[in-house]
């Protein structure tokens, strides 16, 4: 059985399984930029991914937006955290401390 080529897109790039050409995949035509610390930005996806494990979401509003900075969501449930080190707090009691 021969396998199925990749569809082209209108220009003759090559798509992958997304349907993204693989141009755009290879150089996204942006990049976004964070405006949070390096250290920031690894410690709260490190937690998000803590709290994903635990079935929750962690998830962080744009400066200046919303009441506060991060909030734990589940089941359509919003629970505001302050700050990374309360979503920690949090995560202990959510997931257990370990």
């Amino acid at each position: 059985m021969k396998k199925p080529q990749a569809p082209l897109t209108a220009q003759g790039a090559i798509q992958n399984l997304a349907g993204v050409p693989d141009s755009i995949v290879a150089n996204p035509p942006f990049v976004a930029s964070s405006c949070y610390a390096a250290a920031e930005e690894k410690r709260f996806a490190t937690l998000a991914a803590q709290y994903a494990l635990a079935g929750h979401s962690l998830i962080r509003s744009q400066p200046g937006e919303g009441k506060s900075p991060y909030y734990c969501t589940r089941w359509g449930y919003l629970r505001p955290v302050q700050s990374l080190d309360n979503a920690e707090q949090l995560l202990e009691q959510i997931a257990g401390k370990k």
